[in-house]
């Protein structure tokens, strides 16, 4: 798909729809790996867990993903700097920004916000199955998703908690080991924890966004449409490109709708999904980004990664 151009060059979406890693996911390998790499070494080889431990800390921590990890490995050619980096653990450090809310009135769904930079972005949504539930989302390091929904209907999504701090882990949430967690029931996420002091909220309009979300999903009045209205508008739209949190997509998860279809199998980059997949309804937003759009094959930086490495 091909979003708008509201302020500037249109970004172009592709998709992949595999029940388990195939043509579809080794398309988008063959044209992602090159800026992985790049950013994978960008500390040099040295600052990276070798390839036996991330293998050894794969399977100790998440052993069901073992299987998926190989047959990627396989269709990236064996290459063992790639093999590597897809057990992400230990990946460079990154910070992505976002709003999000659930909306509890007639009809219920998640709404996010994806803020980053747009040369670092993949563009890819992934439909796939890869322990066993059927799963949609916005994919992000190659295997992962930054935001989803299962054939349960379970939608998530991620967001940077605000602290820049960060430790040897993977590249997915981690709670730090030596504090208890932290659990809330509320409908709304941005950029910062609830005990962060005023000024240390290094994302841009973190308390603005939470303070007006806040008072979005108080409203008894206010339907799905008019809160994904207000995530198209500024503050929870972001145009701070040039910090690497603009606003690059608006999604809208429908639990209630999710579909079935009769076909399967693999759908490569650019055509439509046919395997059996939850449906997510998503509005793409763009907005200008220094000037430049982002191309699938060229033109990155280095790759989005939405995940953070575990915080200390």
């Amino acid at each position: 798909m091909t979003s708008p151009a509201l302020r500037g060059l249109p970004l172009t979406f592709y998709s992949v729809a595999e029940p388990e890693p195939g043509p579809g996911w080794q398309g988008l390998f063959s044209s992602a790996w090159p800026a992985y790499r790049r950013w994978y070494l960008r500390d040099g080889a040295a600052a990276r867990s070798g390839l036996r431990e991330c293998q050894r800390m794969l399977g100790r921590h998440m052993p069901e993903l073992v299987p998926t990890w190989r047959r990627l490995v396989e269709l990236a050619g064996g290459d063992p700097l790639a093999a590597q980096m897809l057990t992400l653990y230990n990946p460079p450090p990154y910070i992505a920004g976002c709003s999000q809310a659930v909306h509890l009135g007639a009809e219920r769904a998640l709404v996010r916000n994806y803020d980053y930079a747009p040369e670092l972005f993949e563009r890819v949504v992934l439909g796939s199955s890869f322990t066993g539930r059927q799963v949609v989302g916005t994919s992000d390091c190659l295997w992962g998703l930054v935001d989803g929904m299962n054939d349960a209907g379970l939608a998530v999504s991620l967001a940077f908690g605000g602290r820049p701090t960060t430790g040897t882990g993977f590249g997915i949430p981690f709670l730090d080991p030596a504090s208890d967690p932290v659990f809330t029931a509320s409908p709304i996420a941005t950029n910062h924890g609830p005990a962060a002091a005023p000024g240390n909220v290094g994302v841009p309009r973190s308390r603005e966004r939470w303070d007006l979300l806040a008072s979005l999903v108080d409203d008894p009045g206010l339907d799905l449409e008019q809160l994904v209205g207000r995530f198209l508008e500024p503050p929870l739209h972001s145009d701070a490109y040039e910090l690497g949190f603009g606003t690059l997509y608006t999604a809208v998860y429908r639990p209630a709708k999710l579909w079935r279809s009769s076909t399967a199998g693999p759908v490569r980059p650019g055509s439509t999904p046919s395997a059996r997949s939850p449906t997510a309804s998503t509005r793409w937003c763009w907005a200008r980004a220094n000037g430049r759009g982002a191309d699938r094959t060229g033109g990155r930086q280095a790759p989005g990664c939405g995940r953070r490495t575990r915080t200390a």
